[in-house]
């Protein structure tokens, strides 16, 4: 049995919270027979003003956050992992600076292809099945949006709803954020900070049994991502439009949806947490 530590503030908005990063990753570790704990500002059973015993865990992984209450962990002899949620906006320096001020012994990563030639694990994002799933939530719309409007992805967004009254739910989270998810037959994303990013919103997206239309990614075919299999996948909004027309000509909505959903499984929070223990053992 390990024992394992996260470090992360507490979620800051109430209908999210329960789905943080550090909380979830947590049901997952102990679901799987380990020991883990959280510690971080905003955790109602957490005292930020007695640090943990540091030594006492097999590995501590710090996920680093610009507003995150920052540890000096250079001293701690524990094995220790930066969490590197963010490097694909923030870029990679920021995290090596990091990594070498902190002595971490390698970097989890959200991108496959950032860090080369320094120790670093490509991890995953996952989703919360008791929270992120299908529901009865009738698909009134065709296509819609859920998440946060940003230059990057803004004029792909009201072009959407010019031509197909796209729903937009703009920072609409929690449970509310599944039900927009499930009332829609065809979801869109853009991920941010290309070619590196990958947003929550591509697992959310299948967990939720809705089609995702996502843009193309160096990482969607280990993600299992097949265009016009489980999901439909663009280089350029003429792309997009192609799609949408194909699959409501086809009728095939429905069945690749379905085909997405399959895989949503492999998201789980336990199979992350299984990929941290094997981690701990190789690093």
């Amino acid at each position: 049995m390990k024992r394992i530590l996260i470090l992360q503030d507490g979620g800051q908005h109430e209908k999210n919270k329960h789905l943080r990063e550090c909380l979830t990753l947590q049901k997952g570790i102990r679901n799987i027979g380990h020991v883990c704990d959280v510690w971080g500002r905003n955790h109602p059973d957490c005292n930020v003003g007695e640090l943990p015993d540091f030594e006492s865990y097999d590995l501590i992984v710090d996920l680093w956050e610009a507003y995150h209450q920052h540890l000096d962990l250079s001293s701690i002899k524990t094995k220790k992992l930066l969490w590197s949620c963010d490097a694909h906006v923030q870029g990679e320096e920021l995290y090596i600076n990091l990594m070498n001020q902190g002595k971490y012994d390698a970097i989890l990563k959200g991108s496959r292809d950032l860090f080369n030639g320094i120790p670093s694990f490509w991890f995953k994002p996952w989703i919360d099945t008791e929270h992120i799933k299908k529901n009865n939530i009738p698909k009134n719309h065709l296509i819609g949006f859920c998440g946060n409007r940003n230059p990057q992805r803004n004029d792909f967004i009201d072009r959407l709803t010019e031509k197909y009254n796209m729903k937009q739910d703009i920072f609409v989270i929690g449970e509310d954020m599944v039900d927009a998810i499930n009332s829609y037959h065809i979801h869109f994303n853009k991920n941010l900070g290309d070619p590196h990013g990958l947003s929550y919103r591509v697992i959310e997206t299948l967990a939720c049994d809705t089609l995702l239309l996502t843009n193309n990614s160096y990482m969607n075919e280990e993600l299992g991502l097949i265009n016009k299999k489980n999901c439909l996948i663009y280089d350029s909004f003429g792309d997009i439009i192609e799609l949408i027309e194909w699959v409501q000509n086809e009728n095939m909505i429905e069945d690749i949806s379905k085909e997405g959903y399959k895989i949503h499984k492999n998201f789980s929070r336990e199979n992350r947490a299984k990929e941290l223990i094997y981690i701990l053992e190789n690093i």
